[in-house]
């Protein structure tokens, strides 16, 4: 039952990461928002994708070992996803401003 509920918040948990990546990437321009910036929460979100399938990734590929999830991961899961909840209307009408290049801020 343990095991159910840590993969229900584990899983949970990177689906939020990943959206919040994903709908920031749609808020923002390679014309507009610095590369770092974007670059950034592009990694997130493919981090995100691979530890939300680290449980199955076995089944994929039999030589991988089996993937326990810990509450430290949870934890930090749960923090990383907080921030990203946290930060949201920051980005309703795109970037915010110290996330812009020079050249938008300019003109």
């Amino acid at each position: 039952m343990i095991d159910a509920i840590k993969l229900a918040l584990h899983v949970g948990l990177c689906a939020v990461v990943f959206w919040s990546c994903f709908c920031r990437q749609a808020h923002s321009t390679k014309h507009t928002t610095r590369p770092q910036i974007r670059a950034a929460f592009w990694l997130l979100a493919v981090a995100s994708m691979v530890l939300g399938i680290a449980p199955w990734a076995h089944m994929l590929w039999p030589e991988w070992p089996i993937y326990r999830i810990t509450s430290p991961e949870l934890l930090m899961l749960f923090a990383i996803a907080s921030v990203q909840l946290a930060t949201a209307h920051y980005w309703r009408h795109g970037a915010p401003s110290c996330f812009l290049t020079h050249e938008s801020t300019s003109s």
